[in-house]
């Protein structure tokens, strides 16, 4: 009885060993399944943070080339429209241009052909009418039979050397106002060409008349660049 008793107790003591011992594999299995998994979970991880980098770098890409590609639709839309200014420019312009308040300026398209003069015209009558809220004496006026051995190009704003230094100061002003609207600017090397006659612009008529031009001069030519390639008329 007792040496069943020894036995019995020597026989549980290596059931319990065996167990511990499956028991223990078992947990080293466990262990390396989740070893396994955590490293498994940490390169999946590692993964996925990669891809983000990399589909931000992406983003990035795309939406500076997006930047890009707006700027040159842009830079093809001013190159290629007309000259004008927005609602917004019209009232900053001439909000700045209210402390000039009377002084006269004249506004001269000149040259141009049937396809150049008609958008030089338009914008005349945009900025006569900016001067005109500013409460400035502004007049546009179409030179015809100038005689101009080159056509002028761009925008010229300029005054004579006996211009008051209010006038100089208007004329700054007007220029600095045109270059932040991305109106270009070109220098014409005489005060104005000299013209057969000179038609007014429509609005004039309800103006008080004027003794002669004024100091200040705001000269438009075709819009740079001109027209390479003039449309085909069809007329006979």
């Amino acid at each position: 009885m007792v040496a069943f008793g020894v036995a019995g107790e020597f026989g549980f003591e290596r059931l319990m060993s065996k167990a511990d011992n499956l028991l223990q594999s078992f947990n080293d299995i466990l262990i390396s399944e989740g070893r396994k998994k955590t490293a498994s979970a940490n390169e999946r991880a590692g993964l996925a943070v990669e891809r983000a980098s990399v589909n931000e770098k992406e983003s990035a890409r795309l939406r500076k080339e997006a930047e890009h590609e707006r700027l040159a639709r842009v830079t093809m839309q001013l190159r290629l429209g007309r000259r004008t200014l927005s609602g917004d420019q019209r009232r900053y312009i001439s909000r700045r241009l209210s402390r000039f308040k009377g002084i006269g300026v004249d506004i001269f398209v000149f040259g141009g052909d049937e396809w150049t003069r008609p958008e030089s015209l338009r914008f005349a009558a945009v900025l006569e009418s900016v001067l005109d809220s500013a409460m400035m004496d502004a007049r546009a006026y179409w030179g015809n039979g100038c005689g101009m051995s080159e056509p002028l190009r761009g925008v010229t704003v300029l005054a004579p050397p006996e211009a008051t230094p209010q006038e100089y100061l208007a004329v700054n002003e007007i220029k600095e106002l045109l270059q932040g609207a991305e109106i270009e600017l070109t220098y014409f090397p005489r005060s104005m060409p000299i013209c057969q006659h000179f038609v007014g612009g429509p609005s004039d008529a309800k103006k008080p008349p004027r003794g002669g031009w004024t100091n200040i001069k705001i000269m438009i030519g075709d819009k740079p660049p001109a027209m390479l390639v003039r449309p085909t008329s069809t007329r006979p």
